[in-house]
């Protein structure tokens, strides 16, 4: 049976690596302020970090074993968790996901602190602004690589850089966005075993600008 990655990205033989891409929403009560979970890093650009652990009702909680939160990070069932755990992976690389106002834990929210170094050139981005004070720097994609033909809207592969390829650890984020993760290909190997349907965007060293959909797409304009 072929994959999620390769059902929707065509041959990923020569993949080093794969991107999370669970398309399972949940979605946290209306009615809590952002500020319950997030303050200001930097008062100057307003870039935020996570200060409290995610809560959300537990009616409104996905029943599968991977999911993406609205706050746009990935997260997993305890038994995916688990699993992860006995692969290799530390407790540290966990938050738990609680039910609103109790201390019953509904899943865990995936974290890591291996940032790759900067991969956006090879991936189509380009820096927009860059804070004075802290140094944030933020990215947006060139017009030319935004297309929602590409791949049936699902985008385009991610591409490392070979500086980035060499520093790959079992779990990582990207330099641009700490909540997009990649898990390495022994793991990812390990849990497309148990998990066959996991939803994954396949991590290549190279360019967007060599990517066959995105040389197709260009072809025709």
């Amino acid at each position: 049976m072929s994959t999620y990655a390769e059902k929707n990205w065509g041959d990923c033989s020569k993949a080093v690596a794969y991107n999370l891409n669970f398309v399972q929403m949940c979605y946290s009560p209306g009615n809590v302020p952002r500020s319950e979970y997030y303050k200001f890093a930097c008062d100057v650009c307003r870039r935020e970090e996570q200060i409290k652990d995610f809560e959300y009702r537990k009616s409104d909680f996905s029943k599968k074993d991977y999911f993406i939160l609205d706050h746009c990070c990935y997260g997993v069932s305890k038994e995916l968790k688990e699993d992860m755990i006995a692969f290799g992976l530390k407790e540290s690389n966990f938050r738990p996901i609680y039910i609103r106002n109790k201390d019953v834990i509904l899943g865990y929210q995936i974290v890591t602190d291996n940032v790759l170094p900067d991969t956006t050139e090879v991936n189509g981005k380009y820096k927009f602004s860059e804070c004075e004070e802290c140094h944030h720097k933020c990215y947006e994609l060139y017009d030319d690589l935004q297309s929602p033909q590409a791949y049936d809207g699902l985008g385009y592969p991610v591409f490392l850089t070979n500086e980035a390829h060499k520093q790959l650890q079992h779990i990582n984020c990207l330099y641009e966005d700490h909540d997009d993760i990649i898990i390495s290909c022994s793991l990812y190997d390990f849990l497309i075993e148990k998990y066959p349907r996991l939803e994954c965007r396949p991590v290549f060293v190279g360019t967007v600008y060599e990517d066959r959909e995105y040389l197709r797409l260009s072809n025709r304009k």
